[in-house]
C-alpha cells in the first residue's frame, strides 16, 4: 500500500474506485465470457441428481 501512496499520494476505497461516477468504473469486458458454456455432458448431469 505504501508504493500506491507514495505515487499517487493517497489511499482510496474500492467502492470509490470502481464507481462508475466517481472513480474509473470497472474495466471494460470484465465479467463477461469469451465463449458461451458448453453443455454438461450426460455423465456430469447424472452426478447433479
Amino acid at each position: 500500500m505504501a508504493k500506491f501512496t507514495n505515487r499517487y499520494g493517497a489511499e482510496v476505497p474500492l467502492e470509490l474506485v470502481i464507481d462508475p461516477d466517481k472513480g474509473l468504473g470497472l474495466p471494460e469486458g470484465l465479467g463477461q465470457l469469451a465463449e458461451p458454456p458448453r453443455p454438461m455432458a450426460l455423465r456430469d448431469r447424472s452426478c447433479w441428481r
